[in-house]
């Protein structure tokens, strides 16, 4: 009977790896293929195998392609569109050591058949994407997602790269964190927290984190340092964190040219009013983090977006241009 288990598990990764919706296999091939892992079947085995799968949900197809009629796997846990989705993100995501990302998708292609893993592979790129060298990332990841589970503290050391005397050196920087939510927002993955020292919220970028140590103490109520009274919003934090700063609060009205439509909708979603303010500019307003980062975002779209009100961000943004053309006058 076990025997005829693993035959049945066998068959299905025959079925797997040799086929796909242009490719059948034909009884007589899956029992040498059987054959080959010393399962001494006869077709009749073969039948019987094929049907207690189709009973299981697998769906099976008996076709005939090229003149030759076989079976394949009609459908599978993940489709080849849905393996180059997550291949490309992985190869996307450069907190992602080239290691494991070539171990990920590695186990992804477990998903295709050999046919669709060249499709892949002739589709995929590693060699020439900029990516981190911290292996320890999956024990952090690990680490964090435990202690945000427990709702426990956690220690660590940040490690961020600066110039000095020359030379590039590593800064480093031991916190205690109560961690609330892993996140991953504008190509990188992040823990959002709050430092002990602090009342308010902050995040640290994963990739850039060691050395994490889950303490016996019970992280501090987001409640304490936040809006967010009976769970952690994450999707509302991100969407006001401008490349992912913090900072205050605030409510923030933009008058924007009507081409422009699109980039705002594209960051604070189509929820917003969109009021008329002339023929070719309608104004909004968003509730954000008024921070470094969103000086920037503002700066991208040059006079196709003004700020109107607070009057304490507009005149950020005008110094930051000031000091933009002081910056490039006095470079030669």
């Amino acid at each position: 009977m076990a025997k005829n288990k693993a035959r049945v598990i066998e068959v299905l990764n025959i079925l797997r790896k040799y086929t796909d919706e242009e490719h059948t296999i034909t009884s007589t091939e899956i029992l040498k293929h059987l054959n080959k892992k010393n399962f001494n079947a006869e077709r009749k085995a073969v039948y019987n195998d094929i049907s207690v799968l189709e009973d299981m949900g697998y769906n099976i197809e008996l076709t005939g392609i090229n003149g030759k009629k076989g079976y394949f796997l009609g459908t599978r846990e993940l489709e080849f569109t849905e393996i180059y989705l997550l291949a490309d993100a992985v190869l996307s995501a450069d907190f992602v050591s080239g290691r494991k990302t070539k171990k990920i998708i590695e186990k992804l292609e477990y998903f295709l058949s050999d046919y669709q893993v060249s499709k892949l592979k002739e589709r995929i790129f590693l060699d020439k994407r900029i990516k981190s060298d911290n292996e320890e990332l999956y024990y952090t990841i690990d680490k964090l997602r435990k202690a945000v589970d427990l709702n426990k503290k956690v220690s660590l050391t940040y490690v961020r790269h600066i110039f000095l005397n020359g030379e590039i050196s590593e800064n480093k920087r031991e916190f205690v964190l109560s961690p609330y939510a892993l996140a991953w927002a504008d190509d990188h993955y992040y823990l959002i927290g709050n430092n002990e020292k602090y009342d308010n919220l902050m995040h640290l970028r994963i990739d850039r984190i060691k050395g994490v140590n889950i303490l016996k103490s019970k992280i501090r109520p987001y409640s304490e340092v936040s809006a967010y009274k009976n769970y952690f919003d994450v999707a509302d934090y991100l969407s006001k964190a401008f490349n992912m700063f913090g900072g205050k609060k605030e409510m923030v009205t933009f008058i924007c040219k009507n081409e422009i439509l699109e980039q705002i909708i594209d960051r604070f979603g189509k929820e917003l009013i969109f009021i008329p303010y002339d023929d070719n500019h309608f104004s909004v307003t968003v509730e954000t983090f008024v921070s470094e980062g969103l000086i920037s975002f503002i700066l991208q779209f040059g006079n196709n977006l003004i700020v109107k009100y607070p009057k304490s961000l507009k005149n950020a943004v005008i110094k930051k241009t000031e000091e933009l053309k002081t910056a490039y006058t006095n470079i030669e």
